[in-house]
């Protein structure tokens, strides 16, 4: 009998510990994913879709919206207001596949002014019709999805709901209350580059010794990861409904066909042509959305390189991301063409 009580009393602390574990991680709530129906400017959190939800909430009167994965987080949106006339946003968020953009965009013709949509082109986005958990586990984000994905409310499935007891949670959480601070919302990422890569003298961050290593990790890592795979055709349908829809609603979008590192690229080509050939037909059929789409939609190929890029950390951090220099060679006479029509 004592044994039975003893076995009641740790089954009942168990309980109570969960329960305290839950209810903490319910009320930190560091990646929104149990109080959050609207995005809340105030609101601190350890989600980066969030963030970006946030920088384009508190710009309402943005006009144009820069769309990207980590790739175009080197563009200075104030940079691009500047060429353009337009109000800019960056709204580049890491990993950022086409339902992340698709999501974005929806927000921004809501939230914004919208008249234009920068969409920075990666060869990733396409491979799934995949769904990030910080998005269909936040109300706020997952509204804006395209009402036939089919994401159901997150609480009537079981890992949600575990979710509150999970460590990542907790781990999450305690991370959140030691660097929880005021809520900083300034134009989204590259924001605070601008200034930097205007000087003449820019010379990167790496060194060519360091931006070589660079090069390889990032090789390696794509061609057996995010470049591997052939895209879904599901997709590329993705795509091209919100380009249609966008364009149906007076938004002018302009797909950019970002490059990779000279380095990288020259030996994507020799080492695996399979993935080489893969973005020509993707390169390709991006290029047909001009003529299937007319005037509102316009396609740029760099994919072959940044006029003047070296190859060096002037241009790039490493084999995938340019740095703020490069991204400005890259966009700026698209955007001046841009003007010009």
């Amino acid at each position: 009998m004592p044994s039975l009580k003893a076995l009641y009393l740790l089954l009942f602390s168990i309980v109570v510990l969960l329960g305290g574990i839950a209810l903490f991680n319910y009320k930190v709530d560091p990646r929104c994913y149990y109080s959050c129906p609207e995005v809340d400017l105030q609101k601190s959190s350890v989600n980066t879709y969030y963030k970006t939800a946030q920088t384009i909430v508190a710009h309402p009167e943005a006009e144009q919206l820069i769309l990207g994965s980590s790739r175009a987080q080197t563009t200075p949106p104030q940079w691009v207001e500047q060429v353009t006339g337009l109000k800019t946003i960056n709204g580049a968020t890491e990993g950022a596949e086409v339902m992340t953009k698709i999501i974005f965009s929806n927000m921004a013709k809501e939230k914004t002014k919208l008249k234009r949509v920068i969409w920075f082109a990666d060869y990733f986005e396409l491979i799934s019709e995949n769904v990030d958990g910080n998005i269909k586990n936040t109300e706020a984000l997952r509204q804006y999805l395209p009402t036939e994905s089919g994401i159901a409310n997150p609480w009537i499935t079981a890992s949600h709901w575990q979710s509150l007891i999970d460590h990542n949670t907790t781990e999450a959480s305690l991370f959140h209350l030691q660097h929880m601070r005021s809520t900083k919302i300034d134009n989204g990422p590259g924001s605070d580059l601008y200034e930097d890569c205007m000087k003449p003298d820019y010379k990167g961050k790496e060194t060519p010794e360091s931006l070589a290593r660079e090069v390889q990790m990032l090789y390696q890592n794509y061609v057996t990861g995010p470049i591997k795979y052939p895209q879904s055709e599901s997709a590329w349908n993705r795509l091209v409904e919100q380009v249609s829809k966008l364009k149906g609603e007076g938004i002018e979008v302009v797909v950019v066909i970002i490059p990779y590192n000279p380095v990288f690229l020259q030996k994507l080509k020799i080492e695996h042509f399979d993935i080489y050939e893969h973005h020509e037909k993707w390169i390709q059929k991006l290029k047909n959305l001009s003529e299937g789409l007319n005037a509102k939609v316009k396609v740029y190929d760099t994919f072959n390189g940044i006029d003047g890029d070296d190859g060096s950390p002037k241009y790039w951090n490493d084999g995938v991301h340019f740095t703020c220099y490069g991204s400005m060679k890259l966009i700026e006479p698209i955007l001046k063409e841009l003007q010009q029509n």
